[in-house]
């Protein structure tokens, strides 16, 4: 389905190539992951299969490229379009509708598909991705493991021969991985599906037909899941953790090749191992004592409601004081980004307080509340 042939690429004004003399072949209806640490050419390999490169994004390609026995060099993406979807890891920037339904619905609009046939792939792809109940709010008003599950439902609904997908659970929580990936799961079993799945973690593709690690633009090491079992050394050599229970089972001096993840844990449990039952002990760490100081931040019956009626904070109170590590845990959409938006002034309360070294922040100016309390995004 998929071939490359002595690709190489190098980004203008780069001096050193993204991609040098990459061979791969992938069959119809496999799933491959492609692995390998930041900086390794995933991404740039990925951006070939449906013209991005060198169409979108210039530079100097070299080597043939080709999907069911087409060349596809001199084709753009609007050409692949209904042959290849592709999941960008910035899949924010693939938003752009009124509400979910018509973000659905644009792509296979426009390859014009009947009407019938476009309500049918939008009830279809949302249910896939659990987004029904949501189809009619904005996208801008979803959380971030929502707009990246909207953006997949969309290019699923060109109903594709290829789906690459460029981490597509990086903004999910372990319930919307698990989602994901059952979803995928079932829609090949329903066609053919070629994928091409980016991931940084072994674990989530071990179900994979195979896995291809690239390091400096090149293919390092290829094989199916169960060769690269043992291969934790290997992969962690070239910035890839190797899977959960074969790197326990060297830790516990377990020697031996395992199949899959079963094997392994057979091993573990034949040797003796198990995990204790109950609460594990809670970890103690000089540096993660709770401070005793003076709450510096607090927050008190704090509810924030959108302009659509979403009510995403109904009302949160808590404290942190000076020095503290403080972690912030929930599903997607449960409201932890809301929650620190109030932190500096970005969203104000619909009704509660919040605090700053005992001063509450109503009325005071994102720009002076930006040289307290500095808020990195998750985009």
């Amino acid at each position: 389905m998929i071939r490359l042939e002595g690709v190489s690429f190098r980004y203008r004004a780069a001096t050193e190539p993204a991609l040098s003399e990459v061979t791969c072949h992938i069959r119809p209806g496999e799933l491959v992951g492609l692995l390998g640490r930041s900086g390794s050419g995933r991404s740039t390999l990925a951006s070939t299969v449906n013209g991005t490169i060198p169409h979108l994004v210039r530079g100097d390609l070299r080597g043939r490229i080709s999907i069911a026995g087409q060349d596809i060099q001199g084709l753009r993406p609007r050409d692949l379009a209904d042959r290849v979807g592709f999941l960008f890891q910035d899949f924010e920037a693939q938003l752009f509708s009124t509400n979910v339904a018509l973000e659905v619905a644009f792509g296979p609009e426009n390859l014009g598909v009947p009407r019938a046939e476009i309500a049918r792939r939008v009830d279809r792809c949302l249910r896939l991705v659990r987004l029904e109940v949501l189809r009619h709010k904005a996208p801008a008003g979803l959380s971030g493991g929502q707009k990246q599950r909207l953006a997949l439902a969309s290019v699923l609904a060109l109903e594709p021969q290829v789906l690459v997908l460029d981490e597509p659970t990086s903004d999910l929580d372990p319930a919307g991985r698990r989602d994901l990936w059952e979803a995928i799961r079932r829609l090949r079993e329903e066609r053919a599906l070629t994928l091409l799945i980016i991931d940084p973690e072994t674990d989530e593709l071990g179900w994979a037909d195979r896995l291809i690690v690239l390091d400096r633009g090149r293919v390092a090491l290829s094989g199916t899941p169960a060769e690269l079992w043992s291969e934790a050394d290997r992969l962690e050599a070239l910035g890839v953790k190797g899977f959960t229970l074969a790197r326990l089972a060297a830790a516990l001096g377990l020697a031996g090749r395992w199949q899959d993840a079963d094997a392994a844990a057979a091993a573990i449990r034949a040797a003796g191992w198990r995990v204790a039952g109950g609460t594990a002990d809670r970890l103690r760490r000089a540096d993660a004592e709770r401070a005793d100081g003076e709450a510096l931040l607090e927050v008190e019956d704090l509810t924030h409601r959108y302009p659509d009626g979403t009510e995403a904070l109904a009302g949160v109170s808590c404290a942190v004081r000076g020095g503290e590590f403080v972690a912030i845990l929930g599903q997607n959409g449960s409201g932890k980004t809301t929650l620190v938006k109030h932190f500096n002034g970005i969203l104000t309360p619909t009704a509660g307080d919040i605090r700053l070294s005992g001063q509450s922040l109503r009325g005071q100016s994102l720009a002076r509340l930006s040289r307290h309390v500095g808020l990195v995004f998750q985009n």
